[in-house]
């Protein structure tokens, strides 16, 4: 037992089935209110009495007629031979798509958050200053990279993506590109964490070595890109190289450049009329 749009396209797909068709009185019995044709419609839309007019104006036939026809009209899907090859032929470039996309993604989210986390890491590894007003000015901004690295590491990225993308149209009137928005927050993602690589690559550098560099004159700068910094890379490069593969498991959590239909650009001036789906 299905509804009439419904039985008519499980016919049209597979011819072993028939639909079968009830003389009248004699089907099941229903509630008016199961059976009417209905569109949905926003809370208090100042359309609804005038599409409730129009549809008075269409009879119960022709109504059945306009669904029957459209359900008739719409697109079939072959299933002939394998239903794997078949399946490569209709989605085949589509997969190819997006699995361009997450790798293009997952790459580049992963260099710009390395640069990103390198510079936070080697910013967070500052000895502290004599002077008091240069004390203070690190203070603050060790306080603000630790702000940073916990907000984005303790949060889910699908909820910094729908912030990011729709967030900044609704105050900013900035509406993003898809994949410019999934790029930023997946690199300003990954910066997060791998900042925290980086600090503890550094830190597990033997003290020696910051001792001798500092003994034969080197400044804070040139003791980090001659001495620790090749050596802390070097000891980071696995977890790096995890959070790449991270990136690319974890890019479903970001739908905003996979799944358009997902992610439609956001309105700043919503339609005043909006219908959905209608029933039988």
């Amino acid at each position: 037992m299905s509804e009439v749009p419904e039985g008519i396209t499980a016919e049209n797909a597979n011819k072993k089935l028939t639909y079968v068709h009830f003389a009248k009185n004699q089907g099941f019995k229903t509630d008016p209110s199961d059976t009417d044709l209905a569109i949905g419609l926003r809370k208090n839309d100042p359309y609804e009495a005038k599409i409730n007019r129009v549809l008075a104006g269409i009879s119960s036939k022709a109504r059945d007629q306009m669904m029957t026809q459209a359900v008739k009209n719409q697109p079939v899907t072959k299933t002939n031979g394998n239903w794997f090859t078949n399946i490569l032929k209709q989605y085949g470039a589509m997969l190819l798509r997006g699995t361009g996309m997450t790798l293009l993604i997952a790459l580049v989210g992963t260099l710009v958050g390395f640069i990103i986390g390198l510079l936070v890491g080697v910013v967070r590894t500052i000895p502290r200053a004599k002077k008091g007003a240069q004390r203070g000015l690190l203070a603050v901004v060790n306080w603000l990279l630790a702000v940073y690295i916990e907000v984005f590491r303790g949060t889910p990225m699908i909820v910094q993506a729908a912030v990011l993308y729709y967030g900044a149209a609704q105050a900013f009137g900035v509406n993003m590109d898809r994949t410019v928005a999934a790029l930023v927050i997946v690199s300003i993602n990954t910066g997060a964490y791998i900042s925290e690589i980086i600090r503890g690559g550094i830190i597990s550098v033997d003290n020696g070595q910051f001792e001798a560099a500092h003994a034969l004159g080197f400044t804070h700068w040139q003791t980090m890109t001659k001495v620790i910094l090749p050596q802390a890379i070097r000891n980071s490069l696995p977890a790096v190289t995890n959070e790449f593969i991270v990136n690319i498991k974890t890019r479903q959590c970001c739908p905003l450049s996979v799944c358009p239909s997902c992610s439609s650009p956001p309105r700043l001036f919503p339609d005043k009329a909006s219908s959905s789906s209608t029933r039988t």
